[in-house]
Order: structure tokens, then sequence, then C-alpha cells
């Protein structure tokens, strides 16, 4: 039995561990599979929403810088003949402009009016700031020869957007106005809120705005570990910005615990306007990403983040829900197995005791009949009872039930065989003994006038085996025979033990 315990526990265990293995297999990697590639399709649509925002806030630039560049007033004092007298009134407009812009709320990072050269006339900060430099970058250059344009500039380890416009006079370009913003981590969240990804801009080896929390801690890190994967020589991010294209989108693991699918592309190329025609010019192949900064070339671009980790964390909860399901129902499993056990398998275990009782000797045993096994229990009890010839359940085992013929009345044992010549009887031959045995007993019960219907030598010699096999196993003695006892109407069989 205990061998078929651990068979249902066995059983159960496989069975559950399937499913729940199966259930996974079903549900786990082909979710993670499509969380993936979902981010991947998420950064390669963001890289280009981003590219396109950078495009339009390019175009937006180089129309404000060319409302700027019509001011008549702006286009006469840059024209006038004294030196100083012309730098104070440059710087006067310009602080006039930027107070109106600062209430637009497009303060500008840097303002600049240039002579026909391209050295600063005056900027923002201070009429002695630099004065007399020239800018180095092509917006200038298209700016001073008649091209409104945009880019972006490297200036004192700054990233900005710029603009530049020509200031004209009776179609005469005498001057220009540069307007520059920096590339900030507002920005970069704003971005980051319209394409749904982290959102981030490098220059060279370093992250110069990024939509992550600004600051120490956490987050401070994450940017630094970002910046040196994505902007280390000899990665596929570094590769794609010296190539001037956008990537395709790559795995960046152990980001401070977490994994992200990442994707870069350079910053839109330079934009500029001639009249009323809006163009987008692309640059020497290869040279998109490199952009002039006083002498020397900067590599710049963005890049879109998504975090895969946070992403795949409803998979990560699937997966540990699926193994408490599984471990719930084994649970369960186990439960009903106890329960089986204890009213099932634990009642055919008291039903086997017995039948072991009963094999030892045990004449009185009985079969308990208020167990899961009740019509089993009381089966065996009706056959120990007519193989014994008992009085069978339900009838009074204190009432005398001599007078049946089905019922054989046994007497105990004597503890010692007075008047009864036990070498004899032993010596007796089986047949022998059964068959005077069967006359004895049917003498008697004639003599007490009881009933011999039904009382055959087959069926009492079965009784007497049984009963026999029983008190030898009870008594361990070597052979056990009967003799016939009649007293008071009364006839029994008295047991004698042998050996």
């Amino acid at each position: 039995m205990a061998t078929f315990k651990g068979k249902i526990g066995l059983s159960a265990f496989l069975i559950v561990l399937g499913v729940t293995v199966l259930l996974y297999v079903a549900v786990i990697p082909p979710w993670a599979r499509r969380v993936r590639e979902q981010a991947q399709d998420d950064v390669r649509r963001a890289t280009s929403l981003v590219a396109k925002i950078q495009r339009l806030r390019a175009y937006d630039l180089v129309a404000l810088v060319q409302q700027i560049a019509h001011l008549r007033e702006l286009v006469r004092v840059v024209q006038i003949p004294d030196e100083l007298s012309r730098r104070q009134e440059v710087f006067k407009e310009i602080n006039a402009i930027d107070r109106l812009l600062r209430e637009s709320g497009r303060k500008a990072h840097f303002f600049a009016v240039l002579d026909k050269r391209g050295a600063v006339v005056a900027r923002d900060l201070s009429l002695e700031d630099m004065y007399g430099e020239k800018l180095p970058y092509p917006s200038i250059h298209r700016a001073l020869s008649g091209r409104s344009a945009s880019d972006v500039w490297i200036m004192k380890d700054r990233m900005m957007r710029a603009a530049a416009a020509p200031l004209t006079d009776q179609g005469q370009v005498v001057g220009a106005v540069a307007i520059a913003y920096d590339f900030t981590s507002a920005e970069a969240r704003e971005d980051a809120e319209v394409v749904g990804t982290d959102v981030i801009y490098v220059m060279d080896n370093s992250v110069r705005a990024s939509s992550f929390s600004a600051g120490q801690g956490e987050d401070a890190l994450k940017i630094k570990v970002l910046s040196d994967g994505l902007t280390r020589a000899g990665s596929s991010a570094h590769q794609a910005l010296t190539q001037g294209k956008p990537s395709e989108p790559f795995l960046m693991e152990d980001v401070q615990g977490s994994a992200y699918v990442a994707a870069v592309a350079p910053l839109p190329e330079a934009v500029w306007i001639l009249g009323v025609q809006l163009s987008t010019r692309i640059l020497d192949s290869g040279k998109r990403a490199e952009i002039i900064g006083g002498t020397s070339q900067h590599l710049v671009g963005l890049a879109v983040l998504a975090n895969l980790d946070q992403r795949l964390a409803p998979v990560t909860r699937a997966r540990y829900l699926i193994a408490l399901f599984g471990l719930l129902v084994l649970l369960t499993v186990f439960v009903v197995k106890w329960f089986v056990t204890r009213h099932f398998v634990s009642a055919e275990d008291r039903l086997e005791l017995g039948v072991s009782e009963v094999i030892s000797g045990n004449l009185d045993y009985t079969f308990d009949t208020l167990q899961e096994f009740e019509g089993l229990a009381n089966a065996l009890n009706v056959m120990m009872a007519r193989l014994l010839g008992r009085p069978e359940p339900g009838e009074s085992a204190d009432e005398d039930q001599s007078w049946r013929a089905d019922v054989i009345a046994v007497d105990a044992m004597p503890a010692v065989n007075v008047g009864i010549d036990v070498q004899r009887l032993a010596a007796e031959p089986e047949a022998a003994y059964y068959a005077r045995i069967h006359r004895e007993y049917l003498d008697a019960r004639q003599g007490a006038n009881l009933s011999l219907e039904g009382i055959t030598l087959e069926g009492l010699t079965q009784k007497l085996r049984a009963n026999e096999a029983m008190l030898k196993a009870k008594h361990k003695c070597h052979l056990v025979r009967f003799v016939v006892r009649s007293s008071g109407g009364r006839v029994s069989l008295q047991p004698i033990r042998i050996g």
C-alpha cells in the first residue's frame, strides 16, 4: 500500500510539473519575443520621429531668425559708420529683441549680430564678449551668402541648435543675425513624452542632454554608463554615427542593472531657406554627423532607448505566477491525495490489517463497517461468520444460536485437557476424524431435538477446518481437534490443543 501511495504522489507531481512546463513554454517565450520585437519597432519609430522633431525645430528656428533679420532698425544700426556707435546701437537692439523673446518664452542661449565679414559686432551677454570673433559655422557662411540656414554648433564645449539669416539692404548682404539654443534635458524629456521612449543627445564621448532625471544618484550613473556605451570608439553606435546613418536597434545590457534596446542616428543635416523655398541639404557621404566647432570636428547625434526590463516586467510577473500556479496546484493535489489516503487508502489499510489479524488466529476480530468500504467490510464479516459457523452480523452474539443448523457453537479451549485421550485423537486419520465428528454432532443435535437440516459432512468439515486454522494460529500449536459436547439442550464443539 505504501508503494501505491508513493505512485499516487509521484504521478501527481509529474502531471503538475508537466502542465506547468507546458504552460510556461506556451506562454512565456513567445510573449517575451513579442515584447522584444515591439521594443525594437518602437525604437526604430522613435528614432525617425525624433529626427523629424529636430528637423521641424530647425525650420522653426530658421523662420524665427529670418523674422528678426527683416527688422529694418536692425539693418540700419548694423550699417552705422562709427564703430563704437554701431556696436552700442546693435547691442541695444539685441537686448530689446532678447527681451521680447524672453517674454514669449523663447529666450535664446546665444544671440549675436555679425557684420558682412562674419565678425561679431555684439551679442546678448555684454558689449565686449566675442567682439570681432568670426564664427566658423556653415550656417554663418550661408547667411553671408544670402541664405537663411540652420545647423548644429559646438561652441565652448556646448552643443547648440543654431540658425543664421542675412541682413540685407536693397538686395545687398550687410551682415547676419545668429541665434542658438542649447540641447537641454527638458527638451529631451519633451521629446520622450512624444515618442514614448527615452531620448538622449550625444557629442563626442559624452551625453549632453537626456530624458533621464538630472542630478546625482542612479540616473546620473545611468547616464555615465550610457555615454560610455554609445560613444565608445568601435561600438556599433559610434560606427553608425561616423557613417552618418541610423543604426539598427541593439541591446545595451547592465545599464545600472537594467537592459535597454537602443538605436542611434545623426542629427538632421543642415537646412536653409532661400526666399520661400525650404530644402534639406545632404552633406557629403560619411560626414553628416561631423560638426565643425572652432578648428576641430565633433561627432554628434541622438539616441533613443526603450527600457527592456520594464517592458518585460509583465512577462516576469507571469513567469512567477505560472510557477506559483504550479506550486498551488501541486499543494492542492497533495491535499487531495492526503484526503484520499486518509479516507480511502487508510480504510483499505485497516481492512488489510483485519485480514492479517484473522490469519493470525484472532477469531473474534470484526471488520469495521463504519468506514468507506462498508460493503466489503460487512461481506468479510458475513464470510467469517459462515466459515466459522458464528452468528452473522446484526445477530446477537450473546443469544444461544446452537439450535440453528448453520451455526456451530465453539467453546473456549481449556487450559488442561481432562478426560481426553489426546494421543488417540491426534493419531486418528483426518477423514475418519471428520466423519466421526459429523456423526457425533448429528447424534447430539438429534438427542437435543435440534434441527439437522443442511448439516452436511462437507459443510461441517469446512467450518471445522476454518476454526482449526484460526485456533492453531492463535494458540501457536501443532494441531487442533474437536470433541462434541452436549448439555442442557445445547450442542457445542470443544477445541483440544495438541502439540
